[in-house]
């Protein structure tokens, strides 16, 4: 009984434990995977939408200015020494808005009837209608 032959011990932890040990990295590795996957698309995601947002807040603020420059344009086109001193103080302003918003064929018109103004009252002797005193 003292010296019967022992049992060989059955190690039941190391190769099931290992297995468990590579299952748990696998998985935790392909969650890290996946939260990098999440994180690029929602800054893609953020990115397009804000060229969108900037895109269309251009575009109303050009259409704004667009019709801020068709008033302004208008009580300066009147042909009257009123409307002459007027477009002189503000030609500067018109030509600001006609660079911010000009889109080709577009504002052809505009830019054309501000080219018209501006050549005219450049050739005027009075300091009162001449845009290029002010």
């Amino acid at each position: 009984m003292f010296f019967a032959e022992r049992k060989a011990k059955v190690d039941l932890r190391g190769s099931s434990k290992v297995k468990d040990r590579q299952a748990v990295l696998a998985r935790a590795a392909a969650e890290r995977e996946e939260r990098q996957r999440q994180r690029l698309r929602l800054r893609a995601s953020l990115a397009l939408q804000s060229g969108v947002r900037s895109f269309l807040c251009l575009r109303l603020e050009k259409a704004r200015a667009r019709t801020q420059f068709d008033q302004l344009a208008g009580l300066c086109d009147k042909g009257d020494a009123a409307a002459d001193e007027a477009f002189a103080a503000q030609a500067h302003v018109l030509v600001r808005l006609l660079l911010f918003f000009h889109f080709g064929a577009l504002d052809e018109g505009r830019r054309r009837a501000l080219l018209t103004q501006l050549h005219r009252s450049s050739r005027t002797m009075q300091a009162s209608t001449n845009w290029c005193v002010h």
